[in-house]
């Protein structure tokens, strides 16, 4: 299969290894190529890739390998959900990727612990997670953890969202969350006395409300998402289900034509 692939220019640098563009069989295609000392992150996006890509549509296509199905899906758990770890295809639709730090499991095992040291980017990591208690290691809150990171992605784009600044025809000039309290890239203590101590969360500013009384409801669902107890989070179905009912009931073209 490597004799097959063409890899283009470099597009991505991160702490496991490189990202390219690429051409296999005639289609662009994502190339990662992992460093020689983390064959365990390279073991691991295997697997999961294996396991759901062929049954998710939400997942990036995994294309290194299509003989190993399941007749069952695993609940996965990616922690290092962000921005930078969606790509967005030329329909506009998303799909996940880099499961360097994912993990998987089966039916009701809820047992799966995560590693003694904290995993992930500080700024999208969740309270529980930057205290590195020993309850953020199960399975079941390691979920909830990533409602919390999507709760700072889902804040991302309402800052951002075309149907809402149309007025002048301009966007928001782009900012990460906490971009005047934090330096861009903080540490877990820094975090923890923002999150923690200060209580902070993004802000939705008294005239972007104003402006987008429409998204009352989606708003709502996105502070409950990065709620301090992670058990008090909604579930990402119903994230996805109240998303869905905004955009109906405001009959909003979220996709150009």
């Amino acid at each position: 299969m490597i004799h097959q692939i063409q890899t283009g220019k470099l597009v991505g640098n991160g702490k496991f290894g490189k990202v390219y563009d690429g051409i296999y069989r005639g289609e662009k295609v994502a190339i990662k190529k992992f460093s020689a000392n983390h064959s365990n992150s390279w073991k691991r996006e295997t697997e999961v890739y294996q396991a759901a890509s062929l049954k998710n549509p939400c997942i990036l296509q995994w294309v290194g390998s299509d003989e190993q199905r399941y007749s069952y899906k695993p609940r996965i758990v990616h922690r290092d959900i962000k921005p930078t770890n969606i790509l967005v295809r030329n329909n506009f639709t998303c799909v996940i990727a880099d499961f360097g730090l994912a993990i998987y499991c089966y039916y009701n095992d809820v047992s799966h612990e995560a590693e003694s040291q904290i995993k992930g980017t500080p700024r999208y990591c969740a309270p529980e997670k930057l205290q590195n208690l020993s309850l953020s290691k199960k399975f079941p809150s390691m979920l909830e953890q990533d409602v919390y990171s999507l709760s700072l992605v889902l804040w991302k784009i309402c800052q951002r969202m075309g149907v809402i600044f149309d007025e002048n025809g301009k966007l928001p000039s782009y900012r990460l969350c906490f971009a005047t309290e934090i330096s861009e890239n903080p540490t877990v203590a820094q975090m923890i006395v923002l999150l923690l101590e200060k209580k902070q969360r993004p802000e939705f500013s008294a005239e972007w409300l104003k402006n987008n009384q429409m998204l009352e409801s989606f708003v709502e669902i996105i502070k409950e998402a990065w709620h301090e107890n992670g058990t008090v989070r909604p579930t990402a179905l119903k994230i996805r289900n109240i998303l869905d009912k905004v955009i109906t009931d405001n009959h909003l073209n979220v996709f150009p034509a």
